[in-house]
């Protein structure tokens, strides 16, 4: 109910358009990246240029409704250090 109270419907639309834009497609998750609680959790969109984090969270109702939903364009994965000098063969 409260979702649209802090940011419209249509805001958010604009929003997540402008963020499309920049990552280009994406695919659907299979997946939570992760799961705080059987009512909160995050995953990432795989797109084009970039990556796409959703955190979300439902309200315990019946039916269960979105009470928070963040979209946003995902730091970039963290990449392996190189291995240090001493471990050189």
């Amino acid at each position: 109910m409260n979702l649209f109270l802090d940011r419209s419907k249509d805001r958010r639309q604009r929003e997540i358009a402008v963020l499309k834009d920049k990552v280009g497609q994406c695919a659907a998750s299979n997946a939570f990246d992760s799961v705080q609680n059987a009512l909160r959790g995050v995953w990432t969109m795989k797109c084009e240029r970039g990556d796409l984090r959703v955190s979300i969270t439902l309200a315990p109702t019946i039916p269960p409704r979105v009470q928070f939903l963040d979209v946003r364009v995902a730091p970039p994965a963290a990449t392996p250090a190189p291995p240090s000098g001493a471990c050189r063969m």
